[in-house]
């Protein structure tokens, strides 16, 4: 089987992959990383033990935006983002930061 029957047999666009790795070697050499890399593994064993110990595990499905708030940035992008949309506040919010912008 080749790389790109593999991916076509996978369901995935090999031409989208080629055009990000650029060479087919290159798409080799990053599908043998993976016959190595036990991070998966260790994820799935992690997550069985979780659900084994903890009573389960749930997984929910959404649409809209997602804030990362384990990154400090991402928990200020998130607080200004909300702060704009606020029925409240978000009209003088949006003022005080144009104002402050202009000191920048």
């Amino acid at each position: 089987m080749t790389i790109e029957e593999c991916y076509t047999a996978m369901g995935a666009n090999y031409q989208d992959v080629l055009r990000r790795f650029y060479k087919p070697d290159m798409i080799r050499r990053f599908a043998r990383m993976f016959l190595q890399d036990t991070s998966f593994q260790q994820l799935t064993d992690a997550m069985a033990e979780y659900a084994r110990t903890r009573g389960g595990m749930t997984a929910v499905e959404f649409t809209g935006k997602h804030y990362d708030m384990g990154n400090k940035l991402k928990v200020v992008e998130a607080q200004v983002e909300l702060a704009l949309q606020h029925p409240e506040i978000g009209e003088e919010f949006r003022a005080y930061l144009k104002e402050f912008c202009k000191t920048l």
